[in-house]
């Protein structure tokens, strides 16, 4: 997959803890792309936003992503996704809305 345009603003999430070696590497790999390297959970509205991707880099049990309804989660906030590519390294998302704080059933 492809980023729409040079200047998207990219979301690496990774559960690793510090800007390691892998997530240093990526980062430096996907310029001119703007790169946010924040931690391992999704952000609030209005710090992500539609057209913004987010990338998982490694294993994120706690992202969840439910292809058939499109949704992106981490337990503290749930958007409209769509999965743009897939990898063993990780998962690239595009990001068309928020939906709110989900709910536990």
């Amino acid at each position: 997959g492809r980023l729409r345009s040079q200047d998207a603003r990219v979301f690496l999430l990774n559960t690793a803890a510090g800007h390691n070696f892998d997530r240093l590497r990526l980062q430096f790999h996907m310029l001119p792309a703007n790169t946010y390297n924040y931690g391992a959970e999704l952000l609030p509205p209005g710090q992500m936003r539609r057209g913004d991707y987010v990338l998982t880099l490694g294993a994120m049990p706690q992202i969840q992503y439910v292809p058939q309804q499109k949704i992106l989660s981490d337990g503290h906030h749930a958007y409209r996704a769509r999965l743009v590519d897939s990898h063993a390294r990780g998962n690239l998302y595009l990001l068309s809305g928020y939906l709110g704080v989900p709910t536990t059933p």
